[in-house]
């Protein structure tokens, strides 16, 4: 594919400096292509059934369970798509964090925390991984609002 006879190549990426005394550190970020890996990790969650007068079944996608199981896999893909794009950074070795392991995720905080980065240059970090990824919280409530509304249609 072209666009006004450029053919499209290389994804979107940011580095991210961390500017220090003893020496800056440079992040990069860059565009997770898909979430294949993700998907192959982390199943969507599915809705329980309840049953409605005369036997028919639906999907409940007001249970409380599921909703939290779906906030649960929102976080998740959340955590992914920040690891994933900061694993472009050359020499980046995590301690606790591992791509392949979905209950690591949620601590990429905590050890950037922990190996001297402040809250601030974390969510530098943040930003600069949704400006890779092409993402903004417009875009994602919009991807939510979608996803939702599928879901509605496939189980509804």
């Amino acid at each position: 594919m072209k666009i006004r006879g450029k053919k499209i190549e290389g994804r979107n990426s940011e580095v991210i400096p961390i500017i220090r005394p003893s020496g800056n550190i440079f992040f990069i970020a860059e565009a997770i292509p898909n979430f294949d890996q993700f998907e192959k990790l982390v199943k969507l969650p599915k809705p329980p059934e309840k049953i409605l007068p005369g036997g028919v079944k639906q999907p409940d996608l007001q249970n409380p369970k599921y909703i939290e199981k779906l906030q649960e896999y929102s976080q998740m893909r959340s955590d992914y798509v920040i690891i994933a794009s900061l694993s472009s950074t050359p020499d980046l070795e995590w301690e606790i964090v591992d791509l392949i392991k979905p209950d690591t995720w949620c601590k990429y905080r905590d050890e950037l925390l922990s190996s001297g980065l402040t809250e601030l240059e974390i969510m530098r970090l943040i930003t600069s991984v949704s400006k890779a990824n092409s993402l903004d919280d417009a875009m994602i409530m919009a991807a939510r609002d979608d996803f939702l509304r599928g879901q509605a249609l496939v189980h509804g």
